[in-house]
């Protein structure tokens, strides 16, 4: 099924694909080679401690470039959570918006701007397409003010009120 709209989406599910945890010192892992028709991959497998090892987390690396390719969440007993797949990483955009040239190879930080979100269990996935990337940008200061509605009453943080029973 696909998604038509986001009413399925749960924010967790977004922020879970884009924002990965930290591989814990409880944690185990392996390392393996995996190589298809298309690319070759090295796949970090993250082990679930505990009574039992479980297989928590799969992550795909590109052997071309070392880009994360994929990533593969698992529950209890390998039921697969989400399948997130990334492509054509890049750098942040410049100031007029188009993709900044060259490789990152003095460290810069580049980001995919191809992402799916699969989530079989919850019977959709989602694709995004990336237009634009941008790092510590100037906000110009309205951006943060604030109008009082009119009829609204302002109170300070912190300061006690009047209880008005209507």
């Amino acid at each position: 099924m696909e998604l038509q709209s986001s009413t399925w989406l749960r924010p967790q599910h977004l922020l879970d694909a884009l924002l990965w945890p930290e591989i814990r010192k409880e944690e185990s892992v392996t390392l393996r080679e995996f190589n298809d028709e298309n690319a070759r991959y090295y796949v970090l497998t993250v082990l679930r401690g505990g009574y039992q090892v479980e297989v928590l987390r799969e992550i795909w690396f590109d052997r071309a470039d070392l880009h994360v390719a994929r990533i593969l969440n698992f529950g209890p007993k390998g039921f697969l959570l989400s399948d997130v797949r990334l492509a054509d990483w890049q750098l942040p955009d410049t100031s007029d918006g188009q993709a900044a040239p060259g490789a990152a190879s003095n460290g810069a930080l580049m980001f995919p701007r191809v992402i799916r979100i699969e989530r079989p269990h919850d019977d959709y996935k989602l694709d995004m397409q990336v237009t634009k990337v941008t790092m510590n940008e100037e906000i110009p200061a309205e951006r943060f003010k604030l109008e009082q509605p009119e009829g609204a009453e302002l109170v300070p943080v912190g300061q006690a009120t009047e209880s008005k029973q209507p």
